[in-house]
């Protein structure tokens, strides 16, 4: 998912916590996935919420229930809100949905052979070689750097030392552009 894609489904999803709490929603006009993907024929191509339905206008997901409960119990088309319990529970539903389109964070874990690629320098690497146990729910992440003759890393910590974000390995090597990959154990 692009840099663009991903800021406005994250708008999309505040949208919806903002509908939770009580704001107006406004179909279209307020949805930030459709300032970015809705075209003047009424064409949502490219949209992760159209790729994933399958379909155009935010069909097949919570948003047509939404729609046509507003339109049945509540009699408005415009200007749709939270009128009962039924509307919030459509709401939510459509909040989890939208949270589900979220790109699923990759993971690494002890053992792993971690590459670092970043534009303009020459690939780094590094093993993720040991876990020792802090505190109950802390951990040490010791790291072995392939550079530089294999030394030793600061150390990082992680709660759950089974699933290592990509995320934390970059801020931990300050990366910030980067792509990483896993190339075996």
């Amino acid at each position: 998912m692009d840099k663009q894609t991903l800021e406005a489904l994250k708008g999309s999803i505040q949208k919806w916590e903002d509908v939770l709490e009580g704001h107006v929603e406004n179909g279209r006009k307020d949805c930030p996935l459709c300032d970015v993907y809705l075209n003047k024929l009424g064409s949502c191509n490219g949209c992760p919420i159209s790729e994933y339905a399958r379909d155009g206008a935010c069909r097949n997901t919570p948003y047509k229930r939404w729609t046509e409960h507003q339109d049945v119990a509540h009699y408005t088309r415009t200007y749709k809100q939270i009128y009962c319990a039924r509307c919030a529970d459509i709401a939510r539903e459509e909040l989890e949905f939208l949270r589900g389109l979220l790109p699923k964070e990759e993971y690494f874990s002890v053992g792993d052979r971690v590459f670092m690629t970043v534009p303009s320098f020459p690939e780094r690497g590094c093993i993720i070689a040991r876990v020792r146990q802090i505190e109950s729910n802390q951990h040490e992440i010791a790291v072995i750097s392939l550079d530089n003759g294999n030394r030793w890393v600061e150390p990082f910590y992680v709660d759950d030392p089974r699933n290592i974000p990509k995320s934390l390995i970059e801020s931990h090597f300050s990366i910030l552009t980067s792509t990483i990959t896993k190339k075996g154990k």
